[in-house]
């Protein structure tokens, strides 16, 4: 699995290919390159997820959507579990912020994705209607993900973890890279 092998070695390492001659290789970026072509063309949006998550990819927009709820007196949680640190309080740059994602989302790394496409359509949702959030002062987008997979559970008759599954492979956003 290229996940589990991107860690172990690294973006940049090498892994045998016979596709390259019988002593050949390739490197997990040009797989994961490969991988995100093909991916795309059969809008396998689960795969896709989990590319942009290794590549540590982040959407251009998500510095100005995290602000756009600052501004609005809305702090961001992201993760699961309350910690300081997993607080937004204040503007910082898109690279930040998705480290910050990365650092407090369960090891899926789909899931840093799906986090950050949450709070760019929260960010318009609030432009469409900035009634939406009244009386919030703290966005849990973890609880958030809990509830979609909660509502995806009931309306396709799933049990939680094929609700998540299910989720995650719901079309996305285009991400760019760190």
């Amino acid at each position: 699995m290229p996940a589990g092998l991107v860690q172990l070695l690294g973006r940049e390492g090498e892994i045998p290919w016979t596709q390259q001659g019988p002593e050949g290789s390739i490197s997990l970026e040009t797989l994961l390159d490969q991988l995100w072509q093909r991916a795309s063309q059969g809008r396998h949006w689960s795969v896709l997820r989990r590319i942009a998550g290794l590549r540590g990819w982040f959407d251009p927009a998500l510095e100005e959507a995290v602000t756009n709820l600052l501004v609005r007196q809305k702090h961001v949680l992201v993760g699961k579990a309350y910690s300081p640190d997993s607080l937004i309080t204040e503007p910082m740059g898109g690279p930040a912020i998705a480290e910050r994602i990365a650092r407090f989302s369960r090891e899926d790394v789909r899931e840093r994705v799906l986090t950050q496409e949450i709070l760019l359509s929260l960010d318009i949702l609030v432009k469409l209607d900035p009634e939406l959030l009244r009386g919030f002062l703290t966005v849990r987008v973890g609880y958030l993900i809990l509830l979609l997979t909660a509502e995806v559970s009931a309306e396709f008759s799933l049990r939680q973890d094929e609700a998540y599954e299910k989720l995650l492979g719901f079309h996305r956003r285009k991400f760019s890279r760190v």
